[in-house]
């Protein structure tokens, strides 16, 4: 037993799996510390809202509607916690937030790796080679400079799993295994849709599409145009069992400044062609890709990280002089190349006209970044890394030999590498005014392109003469390579504890119940977990508003008592009487322009409406708040006249107002504000935040979970009919 575990251990397959280990252990780190990652959106974005959707579960309160930004916001419409996935649920709602939160973040990569073997080992590839594969897409660049992206990289890991339930779903036989290929693709997809970040389901339904259209050519058996729409219809319903989130976030896309995107707002963030030289010298420039920055770290590195390991990028050179003798892979393979080419020429973005094309269909056209197409990139070229692995591997067993010319081609990217670093370190003295000096890295730096290049190319040839221990060195550089390239951005900013890192964000001396604004551009939601509300705050889908807040007047009727210029300063100043919360004025004028007219007014006494409404003169009466949680406001009203009673919460059409238990409607007041024309006399006044998007958004759900059973069992009796009778088998790979 002893000697199968150290065999195990010591085999190419037992190597990859203890590499995947190492490094999501590293990653795993900060749980066992009770720390967390906290760099870029993880602290400034998704820590407190999972902070407030923890908190609003373990109160059994409502997390639709957060009070804490903007005034109010339709939490659900953005996304960015992705609050009703199960996962989520489960975790924030049983574990503490620190835990559930790295969590969330380190189950990603198991499900990645596992999926992503399953998916190369439905093609019949050695156990070592898929596995290989699978280590180089889920510790590919992309998935670990965006592990930030909580939700980005766990849409990512369901397109393996989706791509596998496709190939069981219109290749396979067996009655058991065509219904749960159903179920998945429905369950998966709206799993995708329910982690709220809708570019990269679009990304996840490209591939699978063209996989689908892939297989159908490769495998033109009768009966395929029927499984075809088994496909289809898992999809659709999956699709609508993911309707809790997508109604609400194309609501909350339409009411966004992103509703009606320009051209430069799409090409934003497209991939400079020039990056390409990444593939061979990945520390060439201080801030990692082609930029105008010194600063070592720039703020897109995540975004353009095109690198994906020296061995990738060699074994792309033996697949290719390879290529004719890959037998029943090479359609894999092609179809890895088509995908690959047509994913770089979308992350160029703007530099291409394919860009040009795909942003002109509909909802696709409201995404930016088009560099983060890196992510299907990288997936083509590991599964080109694992058939050139598996080749290799054969190759190494077949006693076969290169040709010369052969052995030049798999040398020129260690050519390319070695004139790079040549190129970038011309002495001063031969060009004076190196254009590229002040963001070139230092010579060290630019020296590891043609070292890991070259390294990698030394352990390929030694393979390929018989060796045994090099397939084990590939798989232990590989992983050094691309750890160390992931993991040195993972760590650049170390994991701290909460409660410190909350803490050290300054506060204003007293908030005395008023908002508080960071000036713009505000990226940062961490104040409120120190308890504060803000005017504004970091979204994907900001709202459109009517009022400009840099101004004083529009600050008081948001009711901020504090401003403070920069969310790293300390220093705040007091906004001149801030309003309170909610008030009875008995003034109220008519207006079509808010932003102009609120400066025509006295906004501590009137109010402006859509409409003309009489009110008699009067003293404004008093009103007080019963209740102020999230989504549920109850206040008691006082007039001894008709009144409007206006209130510090960001209006949205989902409001729902009654007075006395009696339905009454919501009005805009001031151009951004919710309020309501209440009767004299005492009253008490409710507002439910019910969207109809959500509530539509839940019963779609539930109707598409049960077609995808429907789908399923449907799945379930064609094949039992039709290949039990006929005897088939399932046609291998």
């Amino acid at each position: 037993m002893i000697h199968k575990l150290k065999t195990s251990i010591f085999s190419t397959s037992g190597s990859v799996i203890l590499a995947a280990a190492g490094i999501l252990g590293i990653m795993a780190l900060p749980l066992l510390r009770g720390q967390v990652f906290v760099l870029n959106d993880l602290g400034t974005c998704y820590l407190p809202f999972r902070s407030f959707y923890a908190k609003c579960l373990s109160l059994h309160e409502s997390f639709d509607w957060c009070p804490d930004v903007f005034c109010g916001y339709y939490l659900q419409g953005d996304g960015a916690a992705a609050m009703y996935h199960p996962l989520h649920l489960l975790l924030y709602g049983l574990l503490p937030l620190g835990v559930a939160f790295n969590l969330e973040m380190l189950l990603n990569y198991p499900f990645m790796f596992a999926g992503m073997f399953l998916f190369l080992r439905q093609w019949s590839l050695r156990r070592d080679a898929a596995l290989f594969g699978a280590f180089t897409f889920t510790f590919s660049g992309f998935n670990l400079l965006h592990f930030f992206h909580l939700s980005a990289v766990a849409i990512v890991a369901h397109i393996p799993w989706l791509l596998l339930a496709i190939h069981t779903l219109l290749r396979d036989v067996v009655p058991r295994r065509l219904a749960l290929a159903a179920l998945g693709v429905g369950f998966l997809t709206a799993s995708e849709i329910l982690l709220g970040y809708p570019q990269y389901v679009w990304f996840s339904s490209l591939v699978e599409v063209l996989y689908a259209l892939f297989l159908t050519l490769v495998d033109r058996r009768t009966g395929c145009l029927r499984r075809l729409g088994f496909l289809a219809f898992a999809k659709l319903s999956g699709i609508l069992a993911g309707c809790i989130q997508l109604i609400p976030t194309w609501e909350a896309l339409k009411d966004s400044v992103r509703a009606q995107p320009t051209a430069s707002f799409r090409a934003m963030g497209s991939l400079n062609p020039a990056n390409l030289v990444q593939l061979v010298a990945p520390y060439l420039f201080k801030s990692r890709f082609v930029t105008t920055t010194t600063k070592y770290f720039d703020a897109d590195m995540h975004e353009s990280g095109l690198y994906n390991g020296a061995m990738v990028t060699v074994l792309l050179m033996w697949l290719w002089i390879r290529r004719k003798q890959l037998g029943d892979k090479s359609p894999l393979s092609w179809a890895a190349v088509c995908l690959g080419v047509m994913a770089l020429l979308l992350a160029f973005g703007g530099h291409t006209f394919l860009f040009r094309l795909t942003s002109m269909l509909p909802l696709i056209n409201v995404f930016r970044m088009p560099c983060r197409y890196i992510v299907l990139f990288q997936f083509a070229t590991a599964v080109l890394a694992a058939l050139a692995f598996e080749d290799l591997a054969r190759f190494r067993a077949s006693g076969e030999r290169l040709h010369a010319r052969q052995l030049v081609v798999l040398a020129l990217p260690f050519c390319a590498s070695v004139l790079v670093s040549l190129a970038a370190r011309v002495p001063s003295h031969v060009a004076p005014s190196h254009a590229l000096d002040p963001y070139l890295a230092s010579p060290d730096l630019i020296g590891a392109g043609p070292a890991l290049i070259g390294g990698a190319l030394v352990l390929v040839l030694l393979a390929m003469r018989g060796r045994s221990l090099p397939l084990l060195a590939i798989v232990l550089f590989t992983a050094l390579d691309q750890g160390s390239y992931g993991l040195s951005f993972v760590w650049h900013k170390p994991p701290t504890n909460i409660a410190s890192f909350v803490g050290a964000r300054s506060v204003p001396p007293r908030s005395g119940g008023y908002r508080v604004l960071i000036k713009e551009p505000c990226f940062d939601n961490l104040r409120i977990m120190n308890g504060l509300h803000l005017v504004n705050g970091y979204v994907s889908l900001r709202p459109s508003v009517q009022l400009d807040y840099d101004k004083t007047t529009s600050q008081r009727l948001a009711g901020a008592g504090w401003i403070i210029e920069d969310k790293y300063q300390a220093k705040w100043s007091r906004v001149p009487d801030a309003l309170p919360r909610a008030r009875l004025l008995v003034q109220a004028r008519r207006s079509s322009a808010p932003s102009q007219d609120i400066e025509e007014i006295d906004v501590a006494t009137t109010a402006l409406l859509d409409d003309d409404v009489e009110l008699p003169t009067g003293t404004p009466g008093e009103c007080r708040i019963l209740n102020d949680r999230p989504g549920n406001i109850v206040i008691e009203t006082v007039a001894a006249s008709r009144q409007v009673l206006v209130l510090g919460e960001r209006y949205h059409h989902g409001w729902r107002v009654s007075v006395d238990g009696m339905s009454r409607p919501a009005r805009r007041v001031n151009g951004d504000f919710l309020g309501l024309i209440v009767e004299p006399g005492r009253h008490e006044v409710s507002f439910r935040f019910d969207p109809e998007s959500l509530r539509v958004g839940k019963m779609l759900t539930v109707m598409g979970a049960g077609f995808l059973l429907f789908v399923s069992t449907i799945a379930h009796g064609f094949a039992s009919r039709r290949f039990e009778v006929t005897g088939s088998v399932s046609i291998p790979a």
